[in-house]
């Protein structure tokens, strides 16, 4: 049995892995001392050779690609909005506006525009891809099981009561359900919480509700770039919704190697986007390979075997800088608005981060200074808060700094409150530069009494147990993954809460989803399991008014009680041959470009190799 057809058979599962992985805004930097770049004279045709490195876990809604995954997803599909130099833009929607109140969007979708297999994307196709992604799709799967609303809001609400047999009457319903539409759950439905219902009020317009006032609802639809529309002979077929990717993007799907460590795409001849009155995509086919070592990427650009890569700083400052040496290639690069932390996890049985103490010691003895002149090359910013400068949360408020003494004080602290050692594991993936930064992480750890066992984990496992579907919490004491993002908080804000539903009423309109979801999925991605809940409320706070100071309140409770520690803001690197040409150059319909670089790379609709 392959890994894809495992992942089929194991929808829920499957569909509930997420990668936290942050999307960046960004803004070009040329590399002084590089060579002439291509024409800026567009050419025709060629085949682009990418090296990736995450191989990409397939194309349904509960498939969650990791960073450069998501570079190929992209290649395919695309949002209703795409995200500028100067914030949020219509892509796929013509225009989207709010009502006084924020709480409803109108989204007015583009006409003319097919998908691959030749159907119309219209208002009823996206109201189907947001009723999936929303998980309201699932539940109507589980209705119709119950035979009946009446039946199936009657078993909810006694199941909530304690009623066991409704809990076994719900379980068998979900089974049910699952058999079709377990492909549609993912963790995209605590990112959606906040959304009642989405309506189609005619052939090209699409009607969001929303139960709490949300003034950056564009940036939930774009969902980290994450929000892709799908055709419907994709999701709604099961067995091929994995296997057989239908979008509206530059390119369509080729052919694949085993696993899919070599995905192919090759030009859409009907994409709607054009770059002035030049036709796009200009490239015939994109090779992407799956290239785990940072140190093989790079060889294999300077050897010409890949023509671009995809690097981050928070691990391959040594790779880019070697890499912006070369006279034959060129750098990318994304603003540093990548947000990586230590997550202590307050909710795993015998976590010793359940005592305070213990989270101040991590936070007092982690030296990110130090982390960037033994291994990161200083490619990663000294954190003074849980997000960069650039972020509407950002405070210093409660933040922690190196202090080695006080992370020996908080050590003593923690054995005089419990009368035990501090020590836990801490898990790291395959690659040589995590278990080199994980070395580094365990070395100043130790020195000021902590005990500390290194445990090298496959990346895929890895998630699957940080982000535990079975038990919806986190099998980890203590995590590294960067799951905050940009100036904004609309990614950010289900990492850092209580329960992406504790803000939802049981009695409104959402009641079903919460009910069904909100004891899992809604609190999965909250990987330190805290019990803060005045940081959820100052997000709903802070995304109805648009205020700073509200956001700021959630910053100085996470920073205070120490709920993750903060390591720092770093970029992406796109590096490509000099012969690429028109790298964030094509203009967006609605006007400006997209941004250059984010984690999932750039737009290549509009980029060529000269020949």
């Amino acid at each position: 049995m392959t890994k894809r057809q495992t992942n089929r058979s194991r929808a829920i599962r499957r569909a509930a892995v997420v990668l936290a992985a942050a999307v960046g805004v960004s803004t070009v930097a040329s590399t002084a001392g590089n060579a002439a770049t291509s024409s800026s004279t567009p050419t025709r045709g060629g085949t682009l050779n990418v090296a990736t490195y995450e191989v990409h876990p397939g194309w349904c809604l509960g498939d969650n690609p990791g960073n450069s995954g998501l570079m190929v997803s992209r290649a395919i599909y695309e949002t209703l909005v795409e995200r500028t130099k100067s914030g949020y833009k219509p892509l796929l929607a013509e225009s989207i506006t709010p009502s006084a109140d924020f709480k409803t969007w109108t989204a007015k979708l583009r006409t003319g525009i097919k998908y691959h297999d030749g159907t119309d994307f219209n208002a009823a196709n996206v109201v189907k891809n947001f009723q999936m992604i929303r998980g309201n799709a699932f539940i109507g799967g589980m209705v119709t099981a119950a035979g009946g609303q009446t039946e199936f809001l009657t078993a909810l609400a006694q199941a909530a009561g304690g009623s066991s047999s409704a809990k076994l009457q719900l379980g068998s319903w979900r089974t049910t359900a699952a058999g079709s539409l377990g492909h549609t759950v993912g963790t995209a439905i605590p990112f959606t919480a906040n959304i009642v219902d989405v309506t189609a009020s005619d052939a090209s317009t699409v009607v969001f509700s929303l139960e709490n006032a949300q003034r950056d609802f564009l940036g939930t639809l774009y969902g980290s770039g994450r929000f892709t529309m799908r055709a419907d002979a994709q999701i709604n077929d099961i067995k091929k919704c994995s296997t057989t990717p239908i979008g509206t993007g530059p390119f369509t799907y080729d052919s694949a190697s085993k696993l899919d460590s070599k995905i192919i795409v090759k030009a859409n001849a009907n994409y709607w986007r054009k770059d002035g009155t030049q036709k796009l995509p200009y490239l015939d086919k994109i090779v992407f390979t799956n290239v785990k070592s940072a140190n093989s990427r790079s060889a294999g650009l300077k050897r010409g075997s890949y023509q671009a890569g995809l690097f981050s700083g928070a691990t391959d400052g040594r790779f880019i800088q070697d890499l912006r040496k070369e006279k034959s290639v060129k750098e990318y690069k994304s603003d540093r608005e990548f947000y990586p932390q230590l997550w202590l996890n307050q909710g795993k049985t015998g976590s010793p981060f359940k005592e305070q103490t213990a989270r101040d010691a991590i936070a007092y003895a982690t030296n990110v200074d130090q982390l960037n002149k033994t291994l990161l090359r200083g490619e990663v910013t000294t954190p003074s808060s849980v997000t960069g400068k650039a972020n509407i949360m950002y405070s210093q408020a409660g933040f922690k700094s190196f202090n080695e003494k006080k992370a020996r004080d908080a050590v003593a602290a923690y054995k005089t409150a419990t009368g035990k050692d501090l020590q836990f594991v801490l898990p790291h993936d395959s690659s040589q530069q995590s278990e080199n930064l994980a070395k580094e992480l365990r070395r100043m750890w130790q020195k000021v009494g902590m005990k500390v066992r290194l445990e090298k984990v496959e990346s895929a496992q890895y998630l699957k147990k940080a982000f535990n579907t079975t038990t919806g919490g986190n099998d980890y004491d203590i995590a590294y993954i960067t799951a905050l993002e940009g100036a904004d908080t609309t990614f950010s804000v289900p990492f850092l809460s209580v329960n992406a539903y504790s803000q939802i009423s049981s009695a409104g309109k959402n009641a079903a989803i919460k009910g069904i979801f909100g004891s899992t999925l809604g609190g999965l991605l909250g990987l330190s399991h805290h019990t803060e809940v005045g940081v959820d409320a100052a997000f709903k706070a802070g995304q109805a008014s648009g205020s700073k100071a509200d956001f700021v309140k959630a910053t100085a409770i996470i920073q205070g009680k120490t709920l993750t520690v903060p390591m720092g803001s770093f970029a992406y690197s796109f590096i490509a041959s000099t012969k690429l040409g028109g790298v964030g150059k094509a203009k967006l319909p609605s006007g400006g470009v997209r941004r250059t670089v984010t984690n999932f790379g750039i737009d290549f609709a509009g980029v060529w190799l000269t020949k």
